[in-house]
């Protein structure tokens, strides 16, 4: 048998073992933080009737589990979450339906996840999004900031995209999903969307559909 033939498939499968192998990826979460600030007008009114927040700041610690729904006997309900471990982070929230108020609602919407991570070993990245109602899933953006400082945009303002992987090197990344509107609606409206981001995964590996990945954070 050629010596050097053989060398080369020792690489090939040697480097195939380093992509599809969970164990070999190693990820340091180095940084988390979040926060959601949600608040309702009706119909030019001067203060708000319905509105929910939380925050999450770096201090706080690396993992998070944060819920929360609208103020008690407000206009709008709305249920939120947010969750951040070692292996990734989600992100759910859902304003149920509004068939009353013919007026039109204006809805202040900001929300954003931040990770900061250090990656040892090549390590493969997957978001995932989807949404239903008043914001689209292209709403929902996720962006990793790569060691070099520029960016690059894993779930942007493309609809056709909602699923999407990177394979990183070694290096620092910061992982940051968000979503951002001010707007006014008229009746009826209701709003269901999710975004999960994970990290370690094998190469390859299809991402959850919306169904299964709802189903684990379902309210």
């Amino acid at each position: 048998m050629n010596i050097s033939k053989c060398v080369a498939c020792g690489a090939v499968i040697a480097l195939l073992g380093i992509l599809s192998s969970p164990a070999s990826a190693t990820v340091e979460v180095l940084e988390a933080e979040a926060l959601l600030d949600q608040w309702v007008l009706y119909h030019g009114s001067h203060s708000p009737c319905s509105g929910a927040s939380w925050h999450h700041f770096v201090e706080e610690g690396t993992t998070f589990d944060l819920q929360t729904t609208g103020f008690e006997g407000g206009c709008l309900e709305s249920l939120w979450e947010g969750h951040c471990s070692s292996e990734g982070f989600a992100y759910s929230g859902e304003i149920l339906p509004r068939t009353s108020g013919i007026y039109g609602w204006y809805i202040h919407f900001q929300c954003e996840i931040s990770v900061l991570l250090h990656v040892m070993t090549p390590n493969l990245i997957t978001a995932t999004r989807a949404a239903e109602g008043i914001y689209t899933p292209s709403a929902h953006t996720v962006t990793v900031t790569l060691p070099d400082g520029s960016s690059d945009i894993l779930l942007g303002s493309d609809p056709g995209i909602d699923n999407a992987e990177r394979l990183l090197g070694p290096g620092i990344y910061r992982v940051t999903f968000s979503i951002d509107s001010d707007w006014s609606w008229s009746i009826p409206f209701s709003y269901s969307g999710l975004v999960e981001v994970n990290w370690g995964d094998t190469v390859g590996q299809d991402t959850r559909p919306w169904g299964q990945i709802k189903s684990l954070y379902r309210f």
